[in-house]
């Protein structure tokens, strides 16, 4: 019984290597169908659906991803301080996802909890690489040299070392998917979701960073005239970008200087512990007991 009616009960239960979702849309299909051609009040409803807790699983996921995305863009604008500068590791999130799902349709692999979750971690991963680019690149030329030749000279210093990033972290992960049994059919869609979207930011750091870098930084905005009626969607877009830099200049203003608080309240500790063995030795027993005893 069913509400009350007498009702028979069919149960669909999908094969192991089948996606949920398309097995449910192709089940709502085909009672849609046969509901058009049912007669004398009989009729197909469907009682319970896995897949509407996959979908709602997905979309919160979905918007995991895209706040952590806002909030990785703003910690980089806090401690970069500059738009153009931001832009420059913010590119790289959409280019690794983009990439990252390319590589599974390559693989023949679907989108499911586990990948998005991996994802989700990738967001923030992936512009490590660029982080170290953009760093360099303005270090050189707060020390007077052009974009261009800051970037050359930042390729030449850490070229070797984001290869070596990509690697060691790649190593953590492709392991996983040589895995056999359950968990490796399991967490095989996450690994290969983490190691693509690594090796992707690893090439946009040795190729679109250094690029962007030689053509967005350095390059004041040309002199426009306020009232030129030529110029008059520039010019006012340009005012409008000047109101915002000087907003976002005072945040980061005061993010700075409490920052250079607490960095020197910590340098504080550091000094006592660099020059006081006693008192290392004795914290390194304190931490060492304090481990053993919560065993």
């Amino acid at each position: 019984m069913v509400d009350g009616k007498p009702s028979a009960v069919i149960v669909i239960s999908q094969q192991p290597d089948a996606n949920i979702i398309n097995l449910s849309k192709a089940v709502h299909a085909k009672v849609d169908e046969l509901n058009a051609r049912m007669t004398n009040g009989i009729k197909i409803i469907t009682i319970k659906d896995d897949a509407d807790y996959i979908h709602e699983s997905m979309r919160e996921v979905e918007f995991t991803i895209l706040l952590t995305g806002i909030i990785v863009v703003l910690i980089i604008f806090l401690f970069l301080g500059d738009g153009m500068a931001t832009l420059v590791p913010c590119a790289t999130i959409p280019v690794s996802l983009i990439g990252t799902f390319a590589a599974l349709k390559a693989l023949n692999m679907s989108i499911n909890l586990l990948s998005l979750f991996a994802l989700v971690l990738a967001v923030g991963v992936v512009v490590d690489d660029a982080i170290v680019v953009i760093e360099n690149v303005k270090r050189h030329m707060e020390e007077g040299k052009s974009a261009i030749i800051a970037t050359q000279l930042t390729m030449q210093e850490v070229g070797a070392s984001l290869v070596a990033m990509a690697m060691v972290l790649m190593a953590v992960f492709v392991p996983i998917i040589f895995m056999g049994g359950m968990t490796g059919v399991m967490y095989k869609q996450f690994a290969v979701c983490i190691a693509v979207s690594i090796a992707i930011s690893a090439i946009c750091a040795l190729s679109l960073s250094p690029a962007m870098c030689s053509h967005l930084l350095g390059h004041g905005a040309p002199e426009i005239k306020p009232f030129d009626p030529k110029h008059a969607f520039a010019s006012h877009f340009e005012r409008i970008k000047d109101r915002i830099v000087k907003r976002t200049k005072s945040i980061v203003e005061k993010f700075n200087q409490s920052f250079d608080k607490l960095e020197d309240f910590y340098m504080e500790f550091v000094e006592k512990f660099v020059y006081n063995k006693k008192l290392v030795i004795t914290s390194y027993f304190i931490i060492v007991a304090l481990t053993l005893g919560g065993i």
